[in-house]
C-alpha cells in the first residue's frame, strides 16, 4: 500500500511539471513565433545584445521541448 502511495505522489509530480513546462513552451513559442513572422525586435538600445538575447530564447525553448519529451516518456 506504501509503494502505491508513492507512485500516485510521483504521478500528481509528474503532472504537474508538464502543465509547468507546458506554461513555459506555450509562452516561449509565442516569443519566437512574434519575432519570426511578426518581425518583432529588441529596442533599438539593446542592439548589442540583440544576437544574444534570442540565441539564449531559442535554446530554452530548444532545451523546455526536449525536457517536455523525457519528462513525458519518464511518466
Amino acid at each position: 500500500m506504501l509503494h502505491d502511495e508513492r507512485i500516485l505522489k510521483n504521478k500528481f509530480a509528474y503532472f504537474f511539471t508538464i502543465v509547468f513546462l507546458l506554461g513555459w513552451i506555450i509562452y516561449y513559442s509565442v516569443f519566437a513565433i512574434n519575432i519570426l513572422l511578426r518581425g518583432y525586435r529588441l529596442a533599438e538600445k539593446y542592439i548589442k545584445f540583440r544576437s544574444f538575447a534570442y540565441f539564449l530564447n531559442f535554446i530554452v525553448f530548444i532545451l523546455l521541448i526536449v525536457t517536455f519529451i523525457n519528462i513525458f516518456k519518464e511518466s
